[in-house]
């Protein structure tokens, strides 16, 4: 049998034992957390490093359909008058007054279809006015300057 005083220091021990295995466990959970943190932080990290090259993906694209289009577009423009006179100032005027009226419409294209497409829409445009001007006639260059004028307007206000 047990004395008191032993009865009592196993009691005391005991409680010791109890009390490290809680301080072991909150020490456990601790770590755990700290590292689910870390984890997280580097997830976060990595999203981010994806999203800046997204957005360096975005702008590459923009610029560059912004300069196929506009090069060939520039080079057709400043030749309009010179080639069919009348028939390419009168296109050239359809063209401007055409992409005042798209001005309005842009923010209604741009919810429909997303940003990208509208771009891409935008860059079919322009390429109507280029092809047209392979057989320029009142019938291709009218019609593609309408065009031309809307997807300037998509292109610059999208």
């Amino acid at each position: 049998s047990s004395s008191p005083a032993e009865s009592y220091t196993e009691k005391i021990v005991h409680g010791i034992r109890n009390e490290v295995q809680d301080l072991d466990f909150e020490e456990t959970e601790a770590k755990l957390a700290v590292s689910n943190q870390m984890t997280q932080n580097k997830m976060m990290e990595s999203r981010s490093d994806l999203s800046v090259k997204r957005s360096y993906c975005n702008v590459f694209f923009a610029v560059s359909v912004m300069f196929l289009a506009n090069s060939c577009y520039h080079i057709l423009a400043g030749s309009q008058t010179s080639l069919h006179e009348v028939l390419g100032f009168v296109a050239l005027g359809l063209q401007w007054a055409s992409w005042v009226v798209a001005n309005f419409l842009v923010p209604l294209i741009v919810d429909l279809i997303g940003l990208k497409l509208t771009t891409l829409l935008g860059s079919i445009c322009y390429l109507s006015f280029t092809l047209a001007n392979f057989y320029p006639s009142w019938y291709t260059l009218m019609p593609s300057s309408v065009l031309l004028g809307v997807g300037f307007g998509i292109i610059m206000n999208g």
